[in-house]
């Protein structure tokens, strides 16, 4: 969680998601942006454990996961 949070704050991703060209899109300016990722990354790491994002994942519109849709993020192309 360290990990993510530290690349998310200071480079607006992790490594894979510069490879892949992708980016994460916050949808809430009226939320701090550390707390947008540590919100996002906690809930990230909750539903991983019990694979509910997994399985969503398969069947959400976009590949979004729901811990995306509940802080408010997108991950979109950069170029977009």
């Amino acid at each position: 969680m360290v990990y993510s949070v530290w690349f998310d704050y200071k480079q607006h991703g992790t490594p894979g998601k510069h490879i892949m060209k992708i980016k994460i899109e916050y949808l809430d300016d009226q939320r701090s942006y550390l707390l947008t990722i540590l919100y996002r990354n906690l809930l990230k790491g909750l539903f991983g454990i019990l694979l509910f994002d997994l399985v969503l994942f398969l069947i959400i519109p976009y590949r979004q996961g729901l811990h995306n849709q509940i802080a408010k993020c997108s991950i979109v192309d950069e170029g977009a």
